[in-house]
C-alpha cells in the first residue's frame, strides 16, 4: 500500500475525508477538474485496507468503457494484481454479466441478436399497418409514410431508460388520468382568466387543496406522481413571481405547463396527449412481443431483463447484494432511472437498514432531469432515498484559473433547480488550487471574416514572439468554423495540423461493405426482391473492375434467363 499513501498525503482535507467514508451511504458533489477519479480509486483501496473483504465483493460502476479501463488502470497502480478482480463495470456491462453468469435464468436470451436501427424501425412499422385507421398514431403523409413512426422509436427508447415496462408505462397514464381529472378545474379556475396580481394570494390555498389531494397508489415506485410535481413547479414560480412582485414567473408557468382546450378551458398539457400516449403504450407493448418472438433485443433490454429478474427471483437478489457489499458510482448525475432502479435493488438489502454502502460521486449542475416532466434529478433526491446519508463537497479546482471558474459559477448560479439552493451544507464555490498563468479575452466582431483575420493575425504575432506552433490551439463550436478560418492562416503562412472527428459509417468503402452485408442477409433470408435492388450497385464498385455496360449485359441476360419471352 506504499503507493495508496503516496497519493493520499497529497490530497486536501474535503478528498480525503472522501476516502475515509467506507461505511453507509456518501454523495460527494465533485465538479470538473475536482479530482474525483482519483478519490473513487483510493477508496476502493483504503476499502481493502481497513475492511476484511475480497477485492470481488467492490462494485465500481462508470458510463463508457473507456472510463472502466482508466479506473482499472489506476487501481492497478495502486494495489497491484488485486485491480482485476475488483468488479469494473458500465451499468451496461453489469447487466450482461449478471445474464452470463446465470444462465439458468436469461437462457433464452443467448440465442437472441442485437437489433440495429433498422431491424427496430422494420418491426415498428409492421406494428403500424396493423393499427387502425383511427388510432393517433396511424397517420401517414404520401412520400414520408408515418408520421410518428421514428418518434414511437424515440419514446421507447426513453421509456426503456426510464425503467418502465409497458404495463408500467400504461399503469402510469391511467394514474395520471385520475390526477388529471383532479387538477384540471383547479387549474382552469386559477389559469383560466388573464393572469394578474390576484394569484399571489389564490395560489396558497390551491396548492395547499394539491398537496391534501389522496389519489390511488402511485403504481412506480421509482418515480414521483404527477400531482407533486405541479405542485412542486407551481412553488417555485409562485416564490419567484412573489419575490420579483411580477406575475411574468406565472405566464411563463402557463405557457410551459397549459394548454386551452377546444371547449376554451384551461388544461394540463398532459391531457393533450393521452390519448396519443395510451396508443404509445400499446405499441410499445406489441414491439416488446414482436421483437421476442423475431429473436432480436435492443441495446436498453440488456438492464430491463435484469431489473425483472432481480425483481422476481429473490434468490438471485440476494446472491447479488451478498456479492456487492461497496458500490461506487462515477458520474452519478448522468443515471437514468433504469439504471437508478437496479442500483436501488443491488443496495436495497433490509439488514442494511436504509444505509448501505454506496458512495456516489457526480455533478447535480450537470444533471439529467427524469422521466415525465419532473425537475429534481436523482442526484438532488439521494439525500431522501437513503438514511442519513454524508454529503461531502470538493471544492478545489486542479484544472482551470480562478477567472474562469468565477465566470462558469455566474452563469450556472442562475437555475433553480441545483443541490447548492436546497441543502444549506453544500457550498459549490470552486477555488482553483494555483493559479496558472495566461488570460481571457471576450472580442466581438462585425462579421465573421474579421473574426477569422483577427484569430490568425494574433497566433502570427504570437509564433514571431518565439511560441511554438505546437503550443498554439484553436477549437471551434462546429467543423465549418475550422474550416472557414483555414484560408486566413495560410495566408500568414501559418502551418496547421488540423483534426475533424470523421464519421467512419459514412467512408465510401465501409459504406459499400454494409451494402455487400445486406445483400448477403438478403440471400440468407431468401428476399430475392432486397438483393436485386442491391445488386446493381454493388457490381458498379470500383474495385471489381467491371464497366457500366458489362454491368449492364449482365443484368440483360440474367432477366432473360429467368423471364425468356
Amino acid at each position: 500500500m506504499e503507493e495508496f499513501e503516496k497519493h493520499y498525503k497529497k490530497m486536501n482535507e474535503q478528498q480525503k475525508k472522501a476516502v475515509n467514508a467506507i461505511e453507509g451511504p456518501v454523495l460527494v458533489i465533485a465538479g470538473p477538474g475536482s479530482g474525483k477519479t482519483e478519490i473513487l480509486s483510493l477508496r476502493v483501496a483504503n476499502i481493502l485496507k481497513e475492511v476484511d473483504v475480497y477485492p470481488s465483493n467492490i462494485l465500481c460502476l462508470t458510463f463508457t468503457d473507456s472510463a472502466a479501463v482508466n479506473m482499472r488502470e489506476r487501481l492497478k497502480d495502486l494495489i497491484g494484481p488485486e485491480a482485476y478482480n475488483v468488479a469494473v463495470h458500465t451499468f451496461h456491462s453489469l447487466g450482461r454479466d449478471i445474464r452470463n453468469f446465470h444462465p439458468e435464468i436469461f437462457y433464452r436470451r443467448d440465442i437472441f441478436t442485437s437489433a440495429d436501427e433498422l431491424t427496430q424501425l422494420s418491426v415498428l412499422e409492421d406494428i403500424f399497418d396493423s393499427l387502425s385507421y383511427d388510432n393517433p398514431l396511424a397517420k401517414t403523409h404520401p412520400d414520408r409514410g408515418y408520421l410518428y413512426i421514428n418518434e414511437a422509436k424515440r419514446s421507447i427508447e426513453h421509456l426503456k431508460k426510464a425503467g418502465l415496462t409497458p404495463e408500467e408505462f400504461l399503469a402510469v397514464l391511467n394514474h395520471n388520468e385520475q390526477s388529471l381529472k383532479f387538477l384540471n378545474p383547479l387549474i382552469d379556475e386559477a389559469f383560466g382568466p388573464r393572469i394578474s396580481k390576484d394569484l399571489f394570494d389564490k395560489l396558497p390555498s390551491m396548492i395547499e387543496e394539491m398537496q391534501d389531494y389522496e389519489g390511488e397508489e402511485f403504481p412506480v415506485e421509482h418515480m414521483q406522481p404527477l400531482v407533486p410535481i405541479v405542485v412542486s413547479s407551481l412553488e417555485r414560480a409562485l416564490n419567484k413571481a412573489v419575490n420579483a412582485d411580477k406575475t411574468s414567473p406565472l405566464t411563463q408557468w402557463k405557457n410551459d405547463w397549459t394548454y386551452k382546450t377546444e371547449e376554451g378551458d384551461r388544461a394540463m398539457k398532459e391531457t393533450k396527449y393521452l390519448e396519443k400516449m395510451k396508443a404509445l403504450a400499446s405499441v410499445y407493448k406489441s414491439y416488446n412481443k414482436e421483437m421476442e418472438q423475431r429473436g432480436y433485443y435492443d441495446f436498453n433490454d440488456m438492464i430491463l431483463d435484469v431489473i425483472k429478474a432481480i425483481k422476481e427471483n429473490d434468490e438471485l437478489r440476494y446472491e447479488l447484494q451478498e456479492q456487492y457489499q461497496y458500490i461506487l458510482v462515477d458520474e452519478f448525475q448522468d443515471t437514468n432511472d433504469a439504471q437508478m432502479r437496479l442500483l436501488h435493488l443491488l443496495t436495497g438489502a433490509e439488514v442494511q437498514e436504509g444505509r448501505p454502502n454506496l458512495m456516489v460521486v457526480g455533478d447535480d449542475d450537470q444533471a439529467i432531469f427524469k422521466f415525465q416532466g419532473a425537475e429534481i434529478s436523482n442526484i438532488l433526491e439521494f439525500q431522501d432515498r437513503y438514511r442519513e446519508p454524508r454529503i461531502i463537497t470538493l471544492t478545489k479546482n486542479y484544472r482551470s484559473r480562478q477567472d474562469i471558474l468565477d465566470i462558469a459559477r455566474h452563469i450556472i448560479t442562475q437555475g433553480d433547480e441545483r443541490l447548492e439552493n436546497s441543502i444549506t451544507q453544500v457550498e459549490k464555490e470552486l477555488e482553483a488550487e494555483k493559479e496558472k498563468e495566461g488570460k481571457v479575452v471576450s472580442k466581438s466582431f462585425p462579421a465573421k471574416s474579421h473574426q477569422y483575420y483577427w484569430i490568425a493575425q494574433e497566433i502570427n504575432e504570437l509564433i514571431e514572439d518565439g511560441l511554438d506552433p505546437e503550443k498554439i490551439a484553436v477549437i471551434g463550436r462546429e467543423h465549418k468554423h475550422l474550416k472557414n478560418l483555414v484560408p486566413h492562416l495560410a495566408n500568414f503562412g501559418i502551418p496547421i495540423n488540423y483534426e475533424r472527428q470523421r464519421d467512419v459509417l459514412q467512408e465510401p468503402h465501409i459504406r459499400q461493405l454494409i451494402k455487400m452485408a445486406r445483400f448477403v442477409v438478403s440471400l440468407v433470408n431468401s428476399d430475392q426482391e432486397d438483393a436485386d435492388d442491391l445488386l446493381p450497385e454493388i457490381l458498379s464498385y470500383p474495385f471489381w473492375g467491371l464497366s457500366r455496360e458489362k454491368v449492364w449485359r449482365l443484368s440483360r441476360k440474367a432477366y432473360k434467363e429467368e423471364k425468356p419471352w
